[in-house]
């Protein structure tokens, strides 16, 4: 039997958000972050965003303002290395373009982020996409919080399973769980009883971004 997209069948929720883009490199960090965001607080994404003549106003959680115009927003995310889902359906596309424009915003906002730190565009990029980074990184840049981190475990699961926005993770991958489902490279899996095998490996910690 051919696999059906959650997202043909329902509307614009964590299941849908899940399955909407996914990685190219080694940015899963970026990738989970990304889709975090997007569960807990909508196509907001946390920020405040202001759309102005020149661009967009953004303000992030840790206070940091930045303009950015839609060219430089594009020129940025050319080496993104996440890869969009093509729907068919009018209504569903749309609603896609509408998460890809956010996708494509936060990522501009972590490299913006990462350069009032100091770092070089260059290298923000490569971090985000070819080197990969810890989520806590991508927690400091923006402020915004997240729980304390806590070891995986079957009892866990019960209680994973109900929340939004959580972070499962090991030493070699992240990915993100959100209202019962998890990603599994861009597929919405439900959680049921057993661990997510993260790269041949059980997922070891999560944490859920507030």
């Amino acid at each position: 039997m051919a696999y059906r997209l959650l997202s043909e069948a329902w509307d614009m929720n964590d299941r849908f958000i899940i399955e909407s883009f996914w990685q190219r490199g080694a940015n899963c960090a970026a990738v989970a972050f990304i889709k975090a965001l997007l569960c807990r607080y909508g196509l907001r994404a946390g920020l405040r965003v202001m759309q102005m003549a020149t661009g967009k106003k953004i303000i992030v959680p840790g206070g940091v303002t930045m303009l950015l115009s839609e060219r430089e927003i594009d020129h940025i995310n050319k080496k993104n290395q996440i890869s969009f889902r093509r729907f068919t359906a009018a209504t569903t596309a749309k609603k896609q373009q509408a998460v890809r424009r956010t996708v494509k915003m936060i990522f501009a906002v972590l490299v913006y982020a990462m350069e009032t730190k100091g770092m070089s565009r260059a290298k923000a990029l490569h971090v985000l996409t070819r080197e990969g980074t810890g989520t806590m990184s991508l927690h400091r840049w923006l402020g915004i919080h997240g729980t304390p981190v806590r070891r995986v475990t079957k009892t866990s699961l019960n209680r994973i399973r109900k929340m939004k926005a959580v972070l499962l993770y090991n030493a070699g991958h992240i990915i993100v769980a959100s209202a019962g489902y998890y990603d599994n490279n861009g597929h919405a899996e439900k959680l049921n009883g057993e661990i997510p095998m993260l790269l041949g490996e059980p997922a070891s910690h999560w944490k859920r971004v507030i």
